[in-house]
């Protein structure tokens, strides 16, 4: 990108040692507008130095990160350099409204216990109750550069895949459009939040979601209701005995089928002859 204004050019790929791409980029929206650094704050309704921050020497806060998704669409993880998608489309919006980031920079990984389901919802567009959910990082390279969120899931809606109390590990999703069909996603509607295998219908913009247990009836979602889109990548066990447990009774179950094939197959009694020719 090379934005030119009052003689200056200003490109990502000329930015100086030590200022992060962030900065830059908070940099570029603001010139882009025209803006004095006294006018960029007051925009952003932000009291942090916005002179600081394009000097790199205080880090972005998440107020701000949530002001330029609001007011302009600028998409989070193309400020910090991880999408090159630099707005959000509305009309499949799924990405996250808040991200919240520990003191080097790095985004943090949160945590949304169950008993948080009930508020979520209707707080995704607050930093402030966001920030007050648990965080974590990991350091495995993998989850790296990625706006990633954990979920604890509850009830046995999808079990086999993921069990009650366990937490799903996810990254975001940019695009509706973008989903792998039969994947497990966690989808945040205006009310509620769903662990599911989700289906994209071809003829109309509209989510199925199915369960791996069969005793839960197929949901259909409209576009519109989706507020978020989180794509499961892995899971987070902290109870190895259910796995333990469930392994005992697979091995059991195997033996029974052996046993049941080296049996000898009874044949039928004289009785049952005689009363089927009767």
């Amino acid at each position: 990108m090379r934005i030119f204004t009052a003689g200056i050019i200003l490109t990502v790929m000329d930015r100086p040692a030590g200022i992060p791409i962030e900065a830059l980029r908070m940099k570029i929206l603001r010139i882009e507008r025209g803006m004095t650094q006294r006018e960029w704050a007051e925009f952003l309704e932000t009291s942090q130095s916005i002179a600081d921050i394009e000097r790199g020497r205080i880090k972005l806060r998440g107020d701000i990160v949530e002001a330029l998704a609001r007011k302009l669409h600028i998409n989070p993880s193309w400020l910090f350099g991880w999408s090159e998608k630099k707005y959000i489309d509305r009309s499949a919006d799924v990405l996250p409204k808040v991200i919240t980031t520990d003191e080097h920079g790095r985004e943090n990984i949160l945590l949304v216990p169950s008993h948080a389901y009930a508020g979520y919802p209707d707080n995704i567009h607050n930093p402030e109750w966001m920030r007050s959910l648990p965080s974590f990082s990991l350091p495995l390279d993998k989850y790296r550069d990625r706006t990633m969120r954990c979920f604890q899931i509850e009830g046995d809606s999808m079990q086999g895949v993921i069990e009650d109390g366990e937490y799903a590990l996810t990254t975001a999703v940019e695009d509706i459009q973008s989903i792998k069909q039969g994947h497990p996603y966690i989808v945040v509607t205006t009310n509620s939040i769903l662990c599911k295998f989700v289906f994209k219908k071809d003829d109309e913009p509209t989510l199925v979601l199915r369960s791996s247990n069969d005793e839960y009836p197929v949901i259909e979602i409209a576009f519109d209701d989706v507020q978020e889109l989180w794509k499961v990548i892995g899971k987070i066990c902290p109870d190895i005995s259910t796995y333990l447990y469930q392994n005992r009774w697979h091995k059991i179950l195997q033996k029974i089928e052996r046993l049941e094939h080296l049996l000898p197959q009874k044949s039928p009694s004289k009785s049952t002859l005689s009363n089927e020719n009767t």
